[in-house]
């Protein structure tokens, strides 16, 4: 028997679509930009995903900070296949946000985090949203969708 220290992340038992994730063009700081629309509810399994499919350009996922309220857990760490990413959540929110810091300078990403259970046409029209340039508030678009 063999153990190791190095991360192991969780397979799927199934086959997954590809990430569906989409940025501004130019994403502004303190600002909504983009959405995220994740298969499921499992934390660990979909922020691994975005973790490995976040696009290169855009630079490498450093660490994730999520409200609480679209997860079914709050971890501390994430395993991917580059090793364990560092998340937290915040307290008693559901703003349903996903705020990444990433390497490119470094900078922090807010994405709005689509339910996973939200129809294919809203969360398209919500992920165009929320990478437009006159966008609301996360929770104001879900509201606003029909969503929430």
């Amino acid at each position: 028997m063999t153990t190791s220290d190095s991360p192991s992340p969780s397979s799927p038992a199934q086959e997954r679509e590809s990430l569906r994730l989409t940025i501004a063009e130019h994403p502004a700081r303190g600002k909504l930009g983009g959405a995220w629309w994740p298969q499921s509810r499992d934390i660990d399994l979909e922020f691994a995903a975005l973790v490995e499919e976040f696009p290169a350009l855009q630079g490498r996922v450093m660490r994730g900070l999520f409200s609480r309220p679209d997860w079914d857990t709050a971890p501390r760490k994430v395993a991917t296949h580059r090793g364990f990413v560092k998340v937290g959540s915040f307290p008693n929110d559901d703003t349903h946000l996903m705020i990444l810091t990433v390497s490119a300078e470094p900078w922090r990403l807010q994405l709005l985090v689509v339910p996973s259970d939200a129809t294919a046409d809203k969360a398209r029209a919500l992920m165009a949203a929320a990478a437009s340039v006159d966008v609301a508030g996360a929770k104001a678009l879900l509201v606003e969708h029909g969503v929430l």
